[in-house]
């Protein structure tokens, strides 16, 4: 082997090695550092509960304005995902719609636009953006060579549930959005995003790891379910599998 092949191999072995022990292995046991000798710190008091938010405009599959068969044909009509975006910014102001190369061949769907990223207007921005940035540098990617989204482009006020009417329009955007690109292969990242493509209810705990031919229109794509970053934050005991499932995607992507 030549020193240009010890470099990559060391470049790639510290890169796994990175992901792991942001997954926690070996005597990491938290996301953070902690003093544990430190005395503890005092309790707080809880907040006490906001006040209830004033209810948020819905978008609807069928809404007085017009008809879910409008919707379909609107959305059908874009050709490009620019003009998906066009279309749907004029359903409801502001979608927070895309990031990265649509024409890499590597797409990635996300769950839902944050509060940070309405800030930056790109979807997977704030920490579970920068988880996002060390799981894909661990695969040897970044956001230019793929193609970043999310299935609710809007982000209900005050954090609520997307409704079922919102669910029906966003799974119809995106269904459009991956027929468009036509990636490769498609990383589809949470429960919601995996049970509205994949028409199941099964969590995504089940599907995660599991390729599924996704049809969407006249394309078939290969799709891999996995957890969603933000999840992963709050669960970090589960990267483990999640760079189980990332390797599977790496050895599809580069094949």
């Amino acid at each position: 082997m030549g020193f240009g092949g010890l470099a990559a191999s060391r470049a790639d072995a510290l890169s796994a090695l990175s992901w792991l022990v942001d997954a926690g292995v070996d005597v990491l046991v938290d996301d953070t550092p902690r003093n544990w000798l430190a005395a503890p710190a005092p309790p707080v008091a809880e907040p006490s509960p906001p006040a209830a938010p004033t209810p948020a405009r819905i978008v609807t599959a069928a809404p007085a304005a017009f008809d879910g068969d409008a919707v379909e044909r609107l959305i059908a009509l874009a050709e490009t995902p620019a003009a998906l975006a066009e279309a749907a910014a004029t359903l409801r102001a502001r979608p927070i719609f895309a990031d990265g190369d649509a024409a890499s061949g590597v797409m990635i769907v996300g769950q839902e636009a944050a509060p940070d990223d309405a800030a930056t207007g790109r979807p997977f921005s704030g920490p579970s953006g920068a988880l996002l940035d060390r799981m894909l540098a661990a695969i040897g990617r970044d956001r230019s060579s793929v193609y970043l989204t999310n299935l609710f482009l809007w982000r209900a006020a005050g954090g609520r549930p997307p409704s079922d009417e919102e669910t029906w329009l966003s799974t119809l955007i995106l269904r459009r959005h991956i027929e468009l690109v036509r990636p490769r292969a498609l990383l589809v990242m949470g429960d919601k995003p995996s049970k509205a493509l994949f028409d199941t209810d099964a969590a995504i705990t089940r599907l995660r790891g599991r390729w599924i031919d996704l049809a969407v229109g006249e394309t078939v794509v290969p799709a891999l379910p996995t957890f969603n970053p933000a999840y992963l934050l709050r669960m970090p005991a589960h990267k483990a599998l999640s760079w189980a499932d990332l390797r599977s995607f790496k050895s599809r992507i580069d094949a």
